[in-house]
């Protein structure tokens, strides 16, 4: 019989847990005694006797080998695991670096260019980058030279303010 290792691992944190692998050792232990008894048998040598302290010994080692290779397993698949979210990490730091360049670059350009207002968007205005306009009650602010009205979709406009809603009494 041979542990199912995939239903032991990863560790949950819970006394059913340990209570499996207890089990599992222990009906491993005894299986793998039988084959030791049977291949003493088989040889002509003498099989311990039930209680004896060889055969405690020998269940012993086998019970402790077993308690090693679940520690071993569990080790393995906590580094593999630790690895994976090390990478994921790093990958999400190096995306988050290249945002931050992103809009520290266009932050530069801002603060060196200014941020030039030029009123309301009409069909077939001419935008180039650094310029802002009103469209639809919200402020866009142009990323690259378009013709185009702005609009989320559009990779060329940034929407810097979104239109509030319209109040009722004017408080």
């Amino acid at each position: 019989m041979a542990i199912d290792w995939s239903k032991l691992l990863p560790l949950p944190a819970s006394d059913g847990f340990l209570k499996a692998v207890q089990d599992a050792i222990d009906g491993e232990a005894l299986d793998l005694l039988k084959a030791v008894d049977m291949a003493m048998a088989r040889d002509g040598l003498a099989v311990p006797p039930q209680g004896s302290n060889a055969r405690s010994m020998t269940l012993t080692q086998i019970e402790n080998g077993l308690r090693r290779d679940v520690a071993l397993h569990a080790i393995h698949q906590l580094a593999k695991r630790v690895d994976e979210v090390h990478k994921a990490a790093a990958a999400d730091a190096e995306s988050l670096n290249q945002t931050v360049e992103t809009f520290a670059k266009a932050l530069a350009e801002i603060q060196e260019n200014g941020f030039r207002y030029r009123g309301f968007w009409r069909q077939g205005t001419h935008a180039t980058r650094g310029e802002a306009y009103t469209e639809n009650g919200g402020l866009w602010y142009c990323l690259r030279a378009t013709t185009d009205r702005p609009r989320n979709e559009s990779p060329d406009w940034n929407m810097c303010a979104r239109a509030g809603r319209d109040g009722r009494d004017a408080r």
